[in-house]
């Protein structure tokens, strides 16, 4: 037996009590402050901001995204901030983020991790800041090819210029939905990284999705527990 076919009968004989359809003003107060991760003790390092949208029709870029191994493509700062805004961020005057999440309660954080220097940001890893637009550099370091082939079982990252990360503090889920957390967690994942793809189709990056990360590489890297905080994708671009 597989661990989804646990997870889904062990889903259905429990229920979490939840009120839906509910005023907002009625929730627990634990139902409505969003959280994030921050890093005060890091700089926060601000993204250009993107004024102008993409001239792209969102159904061509539907139809020509793919996944691509070539890689090689320059990308510039305002390109770095163009895909981690209008994937990622907290909408300007809102609470709410640039993708779909149940009950707002907004699980997911983002990593970057540079290869190649991008602008002034040089290789590294850094943790991407949802409110500001902000990028904080946790750590200099780099990722030797052999290694990350070897973590990844993908040979083709030889040319890639970085790739975003995202991983789940799932009690922020639970607290609402408890035991469907993980399952709605990773339905709010795809939107994120499917707004990500779309925008590089739309400015002509290559990226590739990949969820084998051995754990043992991607959790030190970042400095989390795999259980409080765990990883579930990436998106390498370049």
């Amino acid at each position: 037996m597989y661990l989804f076919e646990i997870y889904n009968q062990l889903l259905k004989k429990k229920k979490a009590e939840v009120i839906p359809f509910a005023a907002k003003e009625l929730w627990p107060k634990d139902w409505q402050v969003i959280t994030n991760k921050t890093y005060e003790r890091f700089p926060l390092l601000l993204l250009p901001v993107v004024k102008e949208f993409i001239s792209l029709p969102l159904t061509e870029a539907i139809l020509n995204r793919e996944s691509r191994r070539g890689f090689g493509n320059a990308v510039s700062t305002k390109d770095l901030s163009l895909l981690l805004y209008f994937s990622l961020a907290q909408k300007e005057g809102s609470s709410k983020r640039m993708y779909p999440s149940a009950g707002s309660r907004y699980p997911l954080e983002a990593y970057l991790v540079l290869f190649r220097e991008v602008g002034e940001f040089l290789p590294g890893v850094y943790h991407y800041d949802v409110v500001h637009n902000g990028l904080r550099l946790l750590k200099n370091c780099s990722l030797p090819y052999d290694g990350l082939v070897e973590a990844t079982a993908e040979p083709a990252l030889k040319n890639v210029t970085g790739a975003i990360i995202l991983t789940a503090c799932l009690q922020r889920m639970s607290t609402k939905y408890a035991e469907k957390a993980y399952k709605y967690t990773l339905i709010e994942a795809g939107a994120a990284l499917h707004n990500v793809s779309l925008l590089a189709t739309a400015t002509k990056i290559d990226t590739l999705l990949i969820g084998t990360w051995a754990e043992e590489v991607i959790e030190p890297l970042l400095e989390i527990d795999g259980t409080n905080e765990t990883y579930l994708q990436s998106i390498f671009f370049g």
